[in-house]
């Protein structure tokens, strides 16, 4: 499996970068964090991949 790129999860509040912050999701606290990201890695993957699945299931009719 191709490791994911974490540039890819800017559209969903994460940005790699040499700042600290807290996610406004889980509201950890976690370094290497762009100054404008507003959530960590970990819940930028998430958001994306639910969002994914919820695309997938909105398409669904279309594999019936």
């Amino acid at each position: 499996m191709q490791k994911l790129d974490p540039r890819e999860l800017i559209p969903w509040g994460y940005a790699p970068g040499n700042y600290m912050g807290t996610c406004r999701t889980c509201g950890g606290m976690f370094y290497e964090l762009d100054k404008r990201a507003s959530c960590c890695e970990r819940c930028a993957m998430i958001a994306r991949y639910t969002q994914a699945e919820k695309f997938i299931e909105s398409k669904k009719y279309l594999w019936e």
